[in-house]
């Protein structure tokens, strides 16, 4: 069977097409469009009218990439900029209309765990215990593993592009910007440090 996953975040749509078999998987294709969903548009929760094409236009190459590797299923699924926006109902209405593609929006607490087991592929033999961090433009994803099982996770809306938005930052950064950023993720990643400590 041959599949194509399409990762809409706020920063970057991504397109991995794969051959699967019983046992494995084999990657036919592999590419990365930097659409920036999310841009200027986070603060607001909507998604601008500039990124709102790019996004289609985005999604309708995707489409004929897909149309020229005998693909039999295909999955979207939308994070960060998408969940956060009141206008997402519509550019998925726009998507399907131009492609066909049904866009699914997931919790952050779902994206979590597909951060894991997508990573769990990865690791080297024997690793049981570990801290799994996943930064994005929109949210960042925390999620602890203990024994090879996940025993605390959780999505924050501290992605890159929303931390930006948020700070301003000079270039280069001040000392009292950095100071107001420590401030901010000491307090919203209180949980988390106290989960690790615990774990």
């Amino acid at each position: 069977m041959r599949v194509a996953i399409i990762d809409l975040g706020t920063n970057t749509f991504n397109l991995l097409i794969a051959e699967i078999t019983d046992s494995a998987f084999k990657v036919i294709v592999k590419e990365k469009q930097a659409v920036k969903l999310g841009k200027s548009g986070l603060k607001e929760g909507q998604i601008m009218p500039d990124a709102f094409v790019r996004g289609v236009r985005a999604m309708v190459h995707y489409k004929n990439v897909i149309d020229q590797h005998q693909v039999t299923e295909i999955k979207a699924i939308a994070t960060s900029a998408m969940r956060d926006s009141s206008n997402s109902g519509e550019f998925q209405q726009e998507v399907l209309k131009s492609t066909g593609i049904q866009i699914d929006i997931i919790s952050g607490q779902e994206e979590a765990s597909l951060i894991q087991k997508g990573v769990e592929l990865t690791l080297p033999e024997g690793l049981e215990d570990y801290l799994i961090m996943d930064v994005g433009g929109g949210s960042t994803e925390f999620i602890i593993v203990k024994n090879k099982l996940v025993v605390w996770s959780r999505s924050y809306n501290l992605g890159v592009s929303r931390l930006l938005d948020w700070l301003k930052p000079s270039d280069p950064i001040l000392a009292s910007e950095r100071d107001r950023l420590s401030q901010r993720l000491c307090l919203e990643l209180k949980d988390l440090f106290e989960s690790y400590c615990y774990a």
